[in-house]
């Protein structure tokens, strides 16, 4: 049993799947042609350093010397319970893959460098998820999502089954369901592919209870197709520095009653109170 859970990965985002070296690659040819200029205010804001991404990938490209990159999109334990620390590191691979997208029109590049390593490191059962912040209409999200999904399906093997979890955005989920059930009715060959709902990103503001609706309607869609039911993974208790530790708890339960299947991170049912008001100057320390 210990050998099969080795072979399988259930939480993976498809950005955080590409390493230092991948990102270069990816990028080497269009990283002068990125508008850093929001990703560096960003950044500076979150770890109070002017950075220069450019630099970093002449540092890469011109002298082999990731170190740079390195320091800049890793995340470390320095980094550990701080979504904005998290998202400032991140944001470099998005601002990549979104110029890809434009320049290329798709991601296959970084998709099949990320399927090829996952693949070298004997995983055998993937899933995969994706959020797009720039799918604001159904045209745009059917085309994000399906290509990330027919990426998998494609990729699909006897050496490894893939699967794609979509991330919908906490603020606007009943409309992106109905996106993404008509995108299921319209290419029924992804029916088999994805197999889940995501939350993730920012959650303070968004507590479990104002998914109630959606939540409801999922059981019911789930009830009459459960050959093609979808299952939820919920992002909670990773980022709260907006309420108290027993609130942060609390949301984690909320969400696991609702029906999550899964829960992402919850790094707030094993923090010590100490911590959790140690981590920052404006972490709450009361109930709330």
């Amino acid at each position: 049993m210990l050998e099969k859970l080795k072979q399988s990965e259930l939480h993976v985002h498809i950005g955080g799947c590409l390493h230092v070296q991948g990102l270069v690659h990816v990028a080497r040819d269009f990283y002068r042609e990125i508008d850093w200029t929001q990703y560096c205010k960003n950044y500076q804001q979150v770890f109070g350093q002017a950075v220069d991404p450019i630099a970093w990938f002449e540092r890469a490209i011109d002298h082999n010397d990731i170190e740079p990159l390195k320091q800049g999109y890793v995340v470390t334990e320095a980094d550990a319970g701080d979504f904005a620390r998290f998202q400032a590191r991140f944001d470099l691979l998005i601002y990549v893959a979104r110029y890809l997208r434009k320049v290329t029109g798709n991601q296959k590049l970084m998709l099949d460098r990320i399927f090829a390593r996952h693949r070298q490191q004997g995983l055998r059962y993937v899933e995969y998820r994706a959020m797009s912040s720039i799918a604001t209409t159904y045209e745009t999200f059917r085309a994000f999502h399906s290509e990330y999904a027919l990426a998998c399906l494609q990729a699909c093997d006897s050496q490894m089954q893939i699967r794609y979890i979509a991330s919908l955005p906490r603020d606007n989920v009943v409309q992106t369901y109905g996106w993404l059930k008509q995108l299921l009715d319209e290419q029924p060959c992804l029916k088999n592919i994805i197999v889940g709902i995501d939350f993730c990103f920012w959650e303070e503001g968004y507590p479990p209870g104002s998914m109630k609706a959606f939540f409801q309607q999922l059981r019911k869609d789930n009830a009459a197709n459960p050959k093609h039911g979808l299952a939820v993974v919920y992002h909670v208790g990773e980022s709260f520095f907006d309420k108290s530790l027993e609130s942060a708890i609390r949301w984690c339960h909320q969400a696991a009653i609702m029906g999550a299947k899964r829960l992402g991170h919850a790094i707030a049912l094993g923090m010590p109170p100490e911590i959790a008001i140690a981590r920052r100057d404006d972490a709450m320390s009361l109930n709330r």
